[in-house]
């Protein structure tokens, strides 16, 4: 649904509500073989990748969700937080002798949650890196979006993007005979290694 994503924002309360972080889409790297744990449902019908399929448990442990996957003999969990407005997204693995190369897509979107975003009519935002940290701007806000950049920050190695992600249907839409389908910027990439826990 349009409603979804990992992090919206109450920029105009109580009714205005702003996708800020649409999804984050996890790669891990074993020997020189990637194994894609993310599944999208795309305009032109297909679902790729499959991760749902390696997808053992989600939960909510204490409230937090956490997300469980097993990739040949590896487990790895996704859990998810939010505090005083920062989404903490942590990844932990249990099996492996040593650590696991992990790489992440970080999407936005910056539109109201009302709206769908269309690559074709909007100036492409930009993110590069400042002192470390992401830095993602729009330097002309979908409707209901900010003006406000968003940071990220990441304890690996930060390598930016900058392109759109086309097509991403939206099913629920789609039963309800509205508008379905959905772009995000793709802003930046993260690799990092997870330690065995």
């Amino acid at each position: 649904r349009r409603y979804h994503g990992l992090l919206q924002v109450a920029t105009d309360p109580p009714a205005g509500r702003t996708l800020i972080v649409h999804s984050v889409h996890e790669r891990v790297h074993l020997g020189e073989r990637v194994i894609e744990l993310d599944a999208n449902q795309w305009s032109d019908g297909a679902i790729r990748p499959r991760g749902f399929e390696r997808l053992t448990r989600f939960e909510l442990e204490g409230g937090v969700p956490t997300w469980t996957w097993s990739v040949e003999g590896v487990t790895l969990q996704r859990r998810i937080a939010l505090e005083d407005g920062t989404l903490e997204v942590c990844w932990n693995q249990l099996g492996a002798e040593r650590p696991v190369r992990l790489e992440y897509a970080v999407v936005v979107s910056n539109r109201s949650h009302h709206a769908l975003l269309d690559a074709g009519t909007r100036p492409e935002p930009d993110c590069g890196l400042v002192e470390g940290l992401a830095r993602i701007g729009w330097p002309s806000p979908p409707e209901g979006g900010t003006e406000r950049p968003t940071w990220i920050r990441c304890d690996g190695r930060l390598m930016p993007r900058n392109e759109w992600w086309r097509g991403f249907d939206l099913s629920a839409e789609a039963a309800r005979g509205f508008d379905h389908v959905d772009d995000a910027w793709h802003a930046l990439d993260c690799h990092v290694e997870v330690p065995a826990r």
